[in-house]
């Protein structure tokens, strides 16, 4: 899966932008004005001895002049190495973009029959772009889908007795235009499709999880694994023992690398410390490669030294745990049937195509479907579905959702992050928040009863509010004795007993809670200095189109997360300072309301005896109650 982002749609032929060099000016030629199909596809014709020959003549089918200049040098990680002979950073751009584009030209482009007959039309294609490396995803996907259509996917064009044509196909490449970034395999509608229609109904058959697993290695080898690990088993399985005469061969031909997944936790020390330096996910992608490190070793000394015979070390190596690992965190579908209580995970071919956005409200569900039999005759059967959130276009991407997650983890798990992400948060820990405090162990159990911790330490900060459950913890954190009107050398019983009676998740005093937020800016104040950039400096990277599609990938997404964190802690210190500014008139109102309670209870019979309680009917006598619940028990 790779990014998304809310688009505006155009009509014709459309040229995207510069970015990624291997997929530079991908054209989409939408077929319906043309007479086209989604087979209908050209392919070029790569090599040396043209793109030498290409001269300055305009290309037929890109519609600019091109100036037959050398490409720029460039240094490993896509920075651009200035030379004040070969002119500016933009003139030697502009001359690496037109060069880029020649060896992207048709091989007959021009050539007539030697009598000047015009060369002859060429077909039209759905996704344009350069010739070997498209021919061999296009054979994969062929490959991939006449496999589908073998095990019952309903994947063709063609009208069948109670079958609509297949509302989507199958691109080679896509580029999200918000980003102006490749995001690789994806699917588009090959008609136009209606909202809350079935987009696709796979077999459970056919999809790779535990059970799949378990059906190879066996129970007793792959049953008291987790599912992770178990499917994860399975995949190198197939891929690299079972090969040529696996199954599942024509899905695994279009999974793609780690590298082309990338997933943080897959970077190297290095890079993580130098892309994403400051940023709270330079430490999670260094906490999650070390349990996936550590879940290797234990597989190594307990089920590979159980049953080599099953899992020789040369084949299950770390390096395609971490291959086996990226595919799993990256396109794995959590499922749950009706039959079901616990949830599970599943590479669902096909299903797993469907790419990220943070807009979509489509969900893949499992459901159970067909007659089913007494006495275990005939089981329903099982399927995994996905039905579209909104209508869609002939020609528009089809999108799901990966769930409500931020740039940090989508860039952890997935290898992206996206400009437009309205889940995006930052992940402040509190682990430090109780250091040297003399009721820590109190506090903490606190928390665990409450439950006002869901994730550990961690807790999500948003650009326009913060949890409740955060504002607990740092209110517990920041509480003291006097706070709760004992004295300093309180038993550890009595301020615990004090502390349970507390509503955490509201404000009470003003000292207290001016404290709190105080804590809370410095915080956040603490991670701001942690960058080694400013929000500035990120913002001039980006809005610089040209230096920034000069740059990695990693590198981009990285400031893409690291930008848009500092937007998020900028306004979280803003909203912060908004609200010990008004602190002293948000106390005189709540003391106010209290007084007005405190009237209202010496109204009554209990407040007058002196008991402090927020009764459940404010009613004097049993008729006025009888009227709060609205009943009339007649004359």
């Amino acid at each position: 899966g790779r990014p998304a982002a809310s688009h505006t749609r155009r009509r014709g032929p459309q040229r995207f932008a510069r970015g990624d060099s291997e997929l530079e000016d991908v054209v989409v030629i939408p077929m319906g004005r043309d007479g086209g199909t989604l087979r209908d596809i050209l392919t070029p014709v790569e090599g040396k001895e043209e793109e030498k020959q290409a001269t300055a003549s305009p290309s037929a089918r890109d519609g600019f002049q091109a100036r037959p200049r050398a490409l720029p040098k460039r240094l490993d990680r896509g920075e651009l190495l200035v030379d004040s002979k070969e002119g500016s950073i933009s003139d030697q751009m502009d001359r690496a973009a037109a060069a880029m584009k020649l060896a992207m030209a048709k091989k007959d482009q021009g050539k007539g029959d030697g009598d000047g007959a015009a060369p002859k039309a060429a077909k039209k294609r759905w996704l344009a772009g350069r010739g070997s490396m498209k021919r061999r995803k296009l054979d994969q996907n062929k490959r991939l889908l006449d496999w589908l259509k073998q095990n019952e996917v309903w994947v063709t064009d063609e009208v069948d007795w109670g079958q609509t044509p297949s509302p989507m196909s199958v691109a080679v490449e896509t580029r999200e235009q918000i980003e102006n970034e490749a995001s690789g395999r994806g699917v588009v509608a090959a008609r136009d499709i209606a909202q809350y229609e079935e987009l696709a109904r796979v077999p459970e058959g056919i999809a790779m999880s535990k059970a799949s697993s378990i059906a190879v290695f066996g129970e007793d080898a792959v049953g008291g694994i987790n599912m992770y690990q178990a499917t994860g088993l399975h995949l190198m399985h197939e891929r690299w023992i079972e090969g040529e005469n696996s199954f599942w061969k024509p899905y695994i031909d279009v999974l793609p690398t780690a590298e082309e997944v990338g997933g943080s936790w897959t970077w190297s020390d290095e890079d993580l410390h130098k892309f994403l330096e400051g940023s709270p996910l330079e430490s999670m992608s260094l906490f999650f490669r070390q349990k996936i490190q550590d879940e290797y070793a234990t597989l190594k000394k307990t089920v590979f030294a159980k049953y080599p015979e099953k899992f020789p070390l040369e084949v299950f190596t770390y390096e395609r745990w971490v291959w086996a690992y990226s595919i799993l965190l990256s396109r794995a579908v959590r499922l749950k049937f009706d039959d079901e209580t616990d949830w599970k995970i599943a590479l669902v071919p096909y299903i797993d195509l469907l790419n990220h956005s943070p807009f979509a409200e489509t969900f893949i569900t499992g459901i159970r479907d067909g007659l089913e039999l007494p006495f275990g005759l005939q089981a329903k059967d099982r399927y995994i579905v996905v039905t579209a959130d909104k209508f869609y276009d002939q020609y528009d991407q089809v999108y799901i959702s990966y769930g409500q997650k931020s740039n940090a983890y989508l860039l952890l798990l997935y290898g992206f992050a996206l400009d437009r992400n309205i889940n995006d948060h930052v992940e402040i820990s509190s682990e430090f928040w109780f250091e040297n405090d003399p009721y820590k162990t109190i506090k903490q159990r606190i928390i665990r009863e409450k439950k006002y911790s869901r994730n550990g330490n961690l807790f999500p900060l948003y650009r326009d509010a913060m949890t409740d459950e955060m504002l607990a913890v740092a209110r517990l954190a920041m509480t003291r004795t006097s706070d709760l009107g004992l004295p300093e050398d309180a038993s550890v019983e009595d301020v615990y007993a004090a502390m349970l009676k507390v509503n955490w998740l509201r404000a009470d005093a003003e000292v207290s809670e001016r404290r709190t937020y105080e804590f809370l800016k410095g915080a956040c104040e603490d991670v701001v200095k942690g960058y080694p950039t400013s929000l500035e400096e990120d913002e001039q990277l980006i809005t610089d189109r040209k230096m920034f599609a000069l740059l990695s990938k990693a590198q981009r997404m990285s400031i893409r997360v690291r930008f848009q964190e500092k937007v998020i802690l900028r306004s979280a210190l803003s909203t912060i300072d908004g609200v010990l500014n008004n602190l002293g008139e948000w106390s005189a109102a709540r003391d106010q309301e209290k007084q007005k309670i405190q009237e209202e209870m010496n109204t009554t019979w209990y407040g007058k005896l002196g008991v402090r309680v927020d009764p459940l009917f404010k009613g004097q006598t049993f008729g006025e109650i009888l009227q709060e619940l609205d009943i009339d028990l007649g004359e």
